[in-house]
């Protein structure tokens, strides 16, 4: 190849990385948050502060919710919103970002880690 082909080569593959990211972050922000009742609720209030990724990325029951929303008036400026516009969020919430019975991946198979560097070798008899 020649250095003419590769810069084409290498233009044209940024070029298509780049348009992957806009279309993935244009998908992000327009559906992140899955349909259902409260959806624009939650969107028009959460969204004033954080992004959606950052909202549905946990998840939590309707008490866990509710005590994050009471948090974030108490300690971090949100402003106050009435019990009927509350527990349309905390009820979505729940509903479609509910607490998992898991919050951390499983365990990697012993085959898949590295090898430990601290490891000492056994005492020879």
């Amino acid at each position: 190849m020649t250095a003419m082909t590769i810069k084409i080569v290498l233009r044209f593959l940024l070029t298509a990385c780049a348009f992957a990211a806009s279309v993935s972050v244009a998908a992000q922000t327009a559906d992140a948050f899955v349909q259902g009742e409260g959806k624009e609720t939650v969107q028009a209030t959460c969204t004033r502060c954080h992004s959606a990724t950052l909202v549905t990325q946990n998840s939590g029951s309707e008490d866990v919710w509710r005590i994050r929303v009471r948090l974030m008036q108490a300690s971090h400026g949100m402003p106050a919103i009435d019990e009927a516009t509350e527990s349309t969020i905390v009820g979505y919430l729940a509903t479609h970002y509910g607490q998992k019975t898991a919050a951390r991946r499983a365990a990697l198979k012993p085959e898949f880690m590295p090898t430990n560097p601290y490891a000492q070798e056994p005492a020879a008899d």
